[in-house]
């Protein structure tokens, strides 16, 4: 005896596929591209890269600080950057060098020219077809998307202070938002240039090497 398919339960069962197969297509989409998921400020921050390294470099020097920018080599030279494989997912270590003083940020007296954080663990994991980077440890902590572009990474991620547990998604709150770019310098070796970072700074960046 052949079962009878009632009309009612036919559309549904129609709908219920038809949804089911929407959500594999989905998955297979390929992530969003930076550009529809930066905010206008950022963009602008983004194009003015350049800016911020040449007025950065000219405060630190302005300073006294050239004998300490030349230990850090080609990773604090702007036009270093070098054709390279991106760092896959797996274990770095980081540290976060801020150079030149910010007109208009956060005021902290006696803050130089130039500082030089610790070297802390970092991670870059994938989720949904994108790398995410961490910082592990620190006072501040920076984490978020790096988006594929050409022979450098897009970085678009947030700020999270000491003792605050996880990380903002970018675009939730404008005063942790973090942009940059991701280039290697090196055989090996990253970096992340965050032009104007918050709230300190002209310029930050962020070392990248192995663990």
């Amino acid at each position: 005896m052949r079962p009878v398919l009632i009309p009612g339960l036919a559309v549904a069962l129609a709908i219920a596929a038809s949804a089911c197969a929407g959500k594999g297509n989905d998955s297979a989409r390929p992530p969003p591209s930076w550009q529809s998921q930066i905010s206008d400020p950022d963009r602008q921050l983004l194009a003015k890269l350049w800016g911020a390294w040449t007025r950065a470099l000219a405060q630190a020097d302005k300073a006294g600080m050239r004998a300490n920018l030349a230990q850090f080599g080609n990773m604090v030279v702007p036009d270093t950057a070098v054709p390279a494989a991106f760092p896959g997912p797996g274990n770095y270590r980081c540290r976060t060098i801020t150079i030149g003083i910010r007109e208009g940020g956060v005021p902290t007296p006696g803050v130089p020219a130039m500082t030089t954080g610790q070297s802390v663990p970092c991670t870059i994991t994938e989720r949904k077809g994108l790398l995410w980077f961490e910082q592990q440890a620190g006072p501040q902590r920076i984490g978020g998307k790096m988006y594929a572009d050409g022979d450098r990474m897009v970085f678009l991620g947030s700020m999270a202070l000491a003792g605050e547990i996880g990380m903002l998604p970018y675009g939730t709150d404008g005063q942790r938002d973090q942009v940059g770019v991701l280039k290697a310098y090196g055989d090996r070796r990253w970096r992340i240039e965050l032009p104007w970072p918050k709230w300190q700074s002209n310029l930050a960046l962020i070392e990248i090497l192995p663990a």
